[in-house]
């Protein structure tokens, strides 16, 4: 993480967050907005007590990053609000600022204790006020920027560089995944293996980067036909694996047919060149007709990209640019 990067984090946070501000008095609590405003926050909401504060914290959680929290409210203190928040399952950090007159050290150590990240002694000083905002900021900006970065390692964990498709890694948890569900469901579970018709002669003729447009722009086709909840990978080269629950076998083969379809009927256009592109398909499923041990979904999927695989041989071997089903349908 690059200093520039959390400055400028920093210098944009007060236009993109929630600030949650929670004080009974209605001169400070004006005071703090107004000051906020200043700093350019544009998100501001306020609340006079505790109980209005957690209750509008538990329906806005996710959008609030920063609470300013005065101690000694009606109805519910600020010291209950910050442990309540605390002990909540949210996926960021609220950074929460407490107020206060009491200046007594074991007092400000209760609150430290409690979840707050700093205080604010009462009356407030703006200098100070911006300072200790600022030093917020920048703890929400570390973080952001670590969930930025564990994303975009995420990414590179499961999803294939070229296509942006799961890797097999992925692809292979995915369908388990899947699989078991379909299992612990009694519903049908599909496989389709596709290849691209003759591709290592587009790579001899055109070039590796011609090759790997053609890839690029399949993926992007299998995207567009596929439904959200398929499962859709690189299984490796250029064969691609999609695994989904439901639907009896014409389905299946429906769905293999329209992504040929999709294909073989409109050219890849790389560049300059016009390719006419074909896949052939293997289609193989599962039908669940009772329970398994969750330590073999590994070893029934091998067993059925093994069906799927043989079906993809035999649509090459008949020719090519088409779709045959695998007849021996896996029933446990």
């Amino acid at each position: 993480m690059k200093t520039k990067d959390i400055k400028k984090l920093v210098t944009e946070l007060p236009q993109k967050i929630t600030v949650l501000v929670a004080e009974d008095s209605l001169y400070i609590r004006k005071l703090i907005v107004r000051l906020l405003k200043q700093y350019g926050f544009t998100d501001v909401v306020e609340v006079e007590n505790g109980k209005q504060a957690w209750e509008y914290f538990q329906k806005n959680k996710q959008r609030i990053c920063l609470l300013i929290l005065d101690w000694i409210m009606p109805e519910m203190d600020g010291l209950e609000v910050c442990r309540l928040i605390r002990n909540t399952n949210v996926e960021h950090y609220v950074y929460i600022i407490f107020l206060s007159v009491i200046k007594e050290k074991e007092e400000i150590a209760r609150c430290l204790e409690a979840g707050a990240d700093d205080y604010i002694l009462k009356p407030i000083h703006a200098k100070e006020f911006y300072a200790r905002i600022t030093v917020g900021l920048r703890i929400i900006a570390l973080e952001k920027m670590l969930q930025k970065t564990n994303r975009r390692l995420k990414k590179l964990a499961t999803m294939d560089k070229l296509t942006d498709l799961f890797n097999r890694r992925a692809l292979f948890r995915a369908l388990e995944k899947d699989l078991y569900r379909a299992i612990r469901e009694q519903k049908s579970f599909h496989n389709i293996m596709l290849d691209i018709d003759y591709f290592k002669k587009v790579n001899d003729t055109y070039g590796h980067q011609v090759g790997d447009a053609v890839l690029k722009e399949l993926a992007q086709r299998l995207r567009n036909i596929s439904r959200p909840y398929d499962v859709i990978g690189r299984y490796g080269g250029e064969e691609f694996l999609i695994g989904f629950i439901n639907g009896d076998d014409k389905v299946a083969v429906e769905f293999a047919e329209r992504l040929r379809e999709s294909i073989s009927q409109q050219p890849f256009i790389i560049g300059n060149l016009r390719l006419p592109i074909t896949i052939s398909l293997g289609v193989a499923s599962f039908q669940p007709a009772g329970k398994i041990n969750k330590t073999k979904i590994h070893e029934l999927l091998g067993e059925l990209i093994k069906k799927t695989d043989d079906a993809l041989y035999e649509a090459k071997r008949q020719g090519r640019n088409r779709v045959v089903v695998d007849g021996d349908t896996i029933e446990v």
